[in-house]
């Protein structure tokens, strides 16, 4: 429709604002947008460290979702020990193989085996898109920790990735979870460094969470989860 053709076309030349206004506007570890021709003057006050290409990006499309689409939805990076970080579910990927390794492992260690434990009784297997939810984990301070299969071990394609975000968002948005951490930054993908990766990430995941039911008679019911945040265990990235 025209409408939507006209909304698209807003999408894109916002986006185009975002791109080169923020990557020309830096000022210290503070991204900032001064077209005040586009009537933007946001601050991004959250970011807490100067941010590689990759993880800038995802605070530069926040800010686009926003203001494009009206979103609640909050973008950040987190650094610090998994373990200890306190967030409503924790986000980790399970390969096909026999050994955990990243991520899942240090959390498996943390819980004394409980992860282990899990994937011994059949719980959860890594096949690509098997989620297990785990609660109330010992030595761990995430209320929940989902674990997410990502088939088998080796570098996850563009479309693997996107269908891994995709189940990922459809779980915490029925959840309970108003924030969640995201590990997935950590894993490997085909032709993709940290900033293209992370750029996929966002995109992938703000279209997916994205509900638009003005029109509909009967509304949606609101995901609870406002805030996601991509773990990166090195500050330099």
């Amino acid at each position: 429709t025209d409408s939507s053709q006209g909304q698209q076309h807003l999408a894109a030349q916002i986006t185009k604002h975002n791109h080169d206004n923020f990557l020309g506007s830096r000022h210290g570890n503070k991204p900032e947008c001064r077209d005040s021709a586009a009537g933007c003057k946001r601050t991004l006050k959250s970011c807490k460290v100067v941010l590689a290409p990759g993880l800038f990006w995802a605070s530069i499309i926040s800010h686009t979702t926003s203001f494009v689409l009206g979103s609640t939805m909050e973008f950040n990076v987190k650094h610090g020990t998994l373990e200890t970080i306190k967030t409503g579910c924790l986000v980790v990927t399970l390969s096909e193989a026999k050994t955990l390794t990243g991520p899942v492992m240090t959390l498996d260690n943390a819980c004394n085996g409980q992860i282990s434990a899990a994937i011994k009784h059949g719980d959860i297997s890594g096949k690509a898109g098997q989620t297990l939810m785990l609660f109330g984990l010992p030595g761990i301070a995430a209320q929940r920790v989902l674990v997410i299969g990502r088939g088998k071990d080796e570098e996850l394609g563009d479309r693997a990735l996107r269908k891994l975000v995709q189940k990922i968002a459809a779980t915490l948005k029925d959840g309970g979870a108003t924030d969640a951490l995201l590990t997935l930054p950590a894993l490997a993908v085909k032709g993709r460094d940290i900033y293209a990766r992370t750029r996929l990430l966002v995109e992938t995941l703000r279209e997916s969470l994205y509900q638009f039911d003005q029109f509909k008679s009967q509304k949606a019911t609101p995901s609870r989860l406002k805030k996601c945040l991509l773990w990166s265990d090195d500050k330099a990235e």
